[in-house]
């Protein structure tokens, strides 16, 4: 685990834990950089469905828009470990 990993996640009001799959794996063992970013979308999905933003929009005929998406790589993550994911809106 990262030191402090809990400081790491305190300003995000979702937080999904998934597991790592054997598939997530990438030639050299570790987990392959795409993965991160389907691991943030289902973070997204959640954040939007848990907050009831999801049902608001569709209401309204309207869909989120991602401007921006970017991944610090902190360390390299193996299988079978799990991941946490935190997701909020920053504008």
């Amino acid at each position: 685990m990262i030191p402090n990993a809990p400081d790491l996640l305190k300003d995000y009001p979702i937080i999904l834990t998934l597991p790592i799959l054997w598939g997530d794996q990438d030639a050299f063992g570790h987990v392959n950089n795409v993965v991160y970013f389907r691991w943030c979308e289902s973070a997204r999905v959640t954040y939007l469905n848990d907050t009831g933003l999801q049902a608001l929009m569709s209401q309204a005929n309207l869909g989120p828009i991602l401007a921006s998406i970017k991944c610090d790589y902190l360390r390299q993550l193996n299988y079978p470990d799990t991941v946490r994911i935190g997701a909020r809106v920053t504008r």
